[in-house]
């Protein structure tokens, strides 16, 4: 068969299958290559560009497509694509580039090489498509800085004994264990061991409300290894298949009661007795909290010894804070109570040596001489009526203190106010430790002109019976010189009888019984920047008749 009618067959199999544009034999055949082969690709010609040459791609009809697409708008460069496509698709035989030598069109058609080497240096911009997907690589190095085992190894040697001791093998570099119980997590540190008290455990969670008692007794149990990989973060390095625990506990939800009897007996305060309690705790302010199993301690003897030894200081009202509570075997709160408690001691500090020239400006400046081996420095005991601060000499070589800045400040942040404070100078060694005083007073505000007088209120039981009577303040109390606003609080008496706090007026309520009641008034006067607040406590007579 001759060389031409060879080519001419191969070029009429090629175009019924589509796989070769008849463009490229224009030149040597009568044939219009149809527009709609062209316009019936629809792919986005993005994707086609991403390929860097016809022969990187396979030979598949529709990938072949969208590069005629691709080169629409250079419709005559098409030759360089489509004249490379017999190859492929005629792999058996040489004619097709026997034939191909003495066109005309072959001569550009050897420009390809050069025109195809132009998309393959494009290929790497057609990376736009990969860069958008940039975030999905990006995801991988933030999963691997956790270092989180696809799967945790497991914990060897978990059992629960009959008494309700779970036990376990140590893992290695682990910090923390969690032990799981019914969801309820209980977290401990490495260093307290491999065994863990489940009885106990669930007998606090449920009489404190932790924990709700399972119905069937039966408790889901799992362990778990933690290893700390920053300051704060941990991961789960191993942990235990979830066991099931049975324990039948007769624990119940506590409600805490309050405790009673409270008094002294000599230096010993004593209380009555809790229910079920083992242990009593008495926790005073600045003093210590003490363990007993007795209903009594002698705290008295404590606060005694402390102010001997200048451990603490005596109270001004000689009122201290206490808080007593009441705890059962499991160490659960049963009764509590907080309050003061007044107890006047005859113990006085050790005696140390004078501060000399210790005094105190119009100004609250107080200056003093320096004392041998102070290397501690000074401070000072600002003493109010309930409580105390403390104001510093920060250089031992200044030897002074502004008392009143730190009365101010203080007084902002609800220290008393008062016309004048007690204050008590110290100079330390260099271990901390008193080693001389002085004692004086600062006048830091003038006292509150306020006087208080109360009086004697009549109500008439007959229209007691049916509505309240009131009473304005002039009728209740007589209140001269007062120096600032005026407030009213009642501190005790009938419920019935109601004072109002701005007003001052004396409410009596209806149904109130005859008789003659006595009612305790406080009368505050706020004071001013010169004159200093003021409180008197009255009584108030209110006949019902």
């Amino acid at each position: 068969m001759k060389p031409k009618r060879l080519l001419s067959m191969l070029v009429a199999a090629a175009m019924v299958a589509g796989s070769m544009p008849a463009t490229v034999f224009a030149g040597r055949l009568d044939y219009e290559p149809e527009e709609t082969e062209v316009t019936e690709i629809t792919e986005p010609e993005e994707k086609e560009a991403s390929k860097p040459s016809v022969k990187e791609t396979k030979p598949d009809v529709k990938e072949s497509e969208p590069e005629v697409k691709e080169t629409e708008p250079e419709a005559p460069k098409e030759t360089e694509k489509t004249a490379e496509q017999p190859d492929e698709t005629i792999p058996e035989t040489e004619a097709p580039a026997e034939t191909e030598k003495p066109e005309d069109e072959q001569s550009k058609e050897t420009e390809a090489p050069e025109e195809t080497e132009k998309p393959a240096e494009e290929a790497p911009e057609e990376t736009d498509k990969p860069a958008a997907e940039a975030p999905k690589e990006s995801e991988k190095p933030v999963e691997e800085t956790h270092k989180v085992p696809a799967k945790n190894a497991a914990i060897s040697n978990v059992a629960i004994s009959q008494n309700g001791i779970i036990s376990w093998d140590a893992v290695a570099d682990t910090n923390d264990y969690l032990i799981t119980i019914n969801g309820y997590e209980v977290w401990l540190n490495s260093s307290y061991g491999t065994s863990y008290d489940l009885n106990k455990e669930i007998d606090y969670d449920i009489k404190v409300g932790l924990m709700t008692k399972p119905g069937n007794n039966t408790y889901k149990i799992k362990v778990s290894a933690f290893k700390l990989i920053n300051s704060t973060d941990e991961v789960v390095i191993a942990e235990s298949d979830e066991l099931t625990y049975i324990y039948k506990t007769s624990a119940r939800l506590i409600k805490v009661t309050s405790m009673s009897g409270i008094k002294w007996s000599g230096k010993n305060l004593v209380w009555n007795k809790v229910k079920g309690a083992v242990k009593y705790n008495v926790d005073v302010s600045y003093i210590g909290n003490f363990d007993t199993a007795n209903n009594s301690y002698a705290i008295g003897t404590v606060i005694d010894d402390q102010i001997t030894n200048r451990t603490i200081y005596k109270s001004s009202n000689d009122k201290y804070s206490f808080y007593l509570s009441a705890y059962d075997g499991d160490d659960v709160l049963l009764a509590e109570w907080s309050g003061y408690i007044t107890y006047k001691t005859s113990a006085v500090p050790y005696a140390l040596p004078a501060l000399t020239n210790v005094s105190v400006s119009k100004e609250g400046i107080l200056t003093w001489d320096a004392y041998p081996s102070a290397a501690g420095g000074y401070s000072a005991r600002i003493i109010g009526a309930n409580d105390y601060i403390w104001a510093y000499s920060d250089d031992p070589k200044t030897l002074l203190i502004d008392l009143e800045k730190n009365i101010f400040e203080a007084v902002g942040n609800g220290f008393e106010e008062l016309s004048s404070y007690k204050i008590e100078l110290y100079a330390y060694d260099d271990n901390g430790d008193q080693i001389a005083e002085s004692v004086s007073a600062y006048k830091y505000k003038e006292v509150n002109t306020l006087s208080v007088k109360g009086k004697t209120v009549k109500a008439k039981k007959s229209k007691a019976k049916k509505k309240n009577q009131s009473f304005k303040v002039k009728k209740v109390l007589t209140i001269k010189k007062a120096v600032g606003k005026v407030t009213y609080a009642k501190v005790s008496g009938n419920a019935k009888i109601v004072i109002n706090k701005t007003t001052g007026k004396l409410t009596v309520m209806k149904k109130i019984k005859k008789g003659t009641y006595k009612v305790r008034i406080t009368v505050k006067a706020a004071g001013n920047s010169v004159y200093a607040p003021s409180a008197k406590t009255v009584i108030v007579k209110v006949k019902v008749r």
